[in-house]
């Protein structure tokens, strides 16, 4: 493992991340960047994850990866066209973490204690600029319907001071609409998730800190995707909510603009609401990382990642 072999692995993931995604690529070139995926994904197993899980005992792990390390796929690695368990998925919950002080609040303080949680829940499908979600309010509303007593704020009515008041007075909070990779090279705050007039930015969160909070959801792109000149320092969307107290985050560390994600797993809402708690379907992690663990297990684990805390526990069966 070097520098420049990291360099050269996260620069092949991004290309064939971007040919699967582009519309005029042929058959030919999507069957390349297939293979290309698994190439790098094996390539993570074989040098960073397989030997760090060969050393751990315990069923749940945070990675808190820095440097170049930070723009690849340390929870999907794995030799998944072997079918042998020799993957993240088959030997341990894993989740994301911005620092090492943030993972120790987050495991160290009592979770909340909420009889019915319920969320905010926000939709955004249209914003001029960037392609229309047609699902996003079917999304929304799903979410909504799971947790009764739930605010739902669409489209124009998505405004930062709306979201603000709902981060305040829900336990969870869900999302879907467009995001923008956060970028230094403009200005930290041009980063987030697009609303129907403006940007809800990670420095909007950091006023918001909350024992009370459970999960968030971002079925929005680019979410948690590090800042291209400042790999080291966690600023993006995700990072700021987990510091901010929400013991689970998912969200999106690539871009993917053929819409909304649609609701993650409805029976993981249905058994544990809370989604931050010890129970429901996979026991120490969020809904949207218990989802992941029932689906393609193909190298395509990018799409959503946990960025939470949670609490300690024993993966579900």
């Amino acid at each position: 493992m070097t520098a420049s072999t990291a360099r050269a692995q996260l620069r092949k993931l991004r290309a064939a991340l971007a040919d699967v995604k582009a519309p005029g690529c042929s058959f030919g070139r999507r069957e390349q960047a297939q293979l290309d995926l698994h190439a790098v994904l094996e390539w993570l197993w074989d040098t960073t994850a397989g030997p760090v899980l060969d050393r751990v005992a315990d069923s749940r792990l945070w990675w808190c990866p820095v440097g170049v390390m930070a723009g690849l796929p340390l929870h999907a690695a794995g030799r998944h066209r072997d079918r042998a368990g020799l993957t993240v998925f088959d030997r341990i919950v894993a989740s994301y973490t911005p620092s090492l002080t943030a993972l120790a609040d987050t495991v160290h303080t009592p979770p909340p204690q909420h009889p019915r949680p319920t969320a905010l829940v926000v939709g955004v499908g249209e914003r001029e600029g960037v392609p229309t979600l047609p699902s996003a309010r079917d999304e929304a509303e799903a979410v909504a319907a799971l947790l009764p007593g739930s605010t739902v704020v669409m489209d124009s009515a998505a405004s930062a001071d709306a979201i603000k008041d709902g981060l305040h007075d829900h336990a969870i909070a869900h999302f879907a609409c467009h995001g923008r990779a956060v970028s230094s090279a403009g200005h930290p705050d041009l980063g987030g998730l697009m609303l129907d007039n403006g940007m809800f930015v990670p420095s909007f969160v950091r006023d918001l800190r909350t024992t009370q909070a459970q999960l968030a959801f971002l079925s929005a792109c680019d979410t948690a995707s590090p800042d291209p000149a400042l790999l080291d320092e966690p600023l993006n969307l995700a990072g700021e909510l987990s510091r901010g107290g929400r013991r689970g985050v998912g969200a999106a560390g690539d871009s993917d603009h053929a819409g909304s994600a649609g609701l993650p797993d409805r029976p993981a809402f249905r058994a544990d609401p809370g989604c931050g708690r010890s129970s429901g379907p996979a026991r120490g992690m969020s809904c949207p990382a218990a989802a992941r663990r029932g689906g393609d297990r193909s190298g395509h684990g990018r799409r959503f990642a946990d960025h939470g805390g949670g609490q300690p526990g024993t993966p579900g069966q």
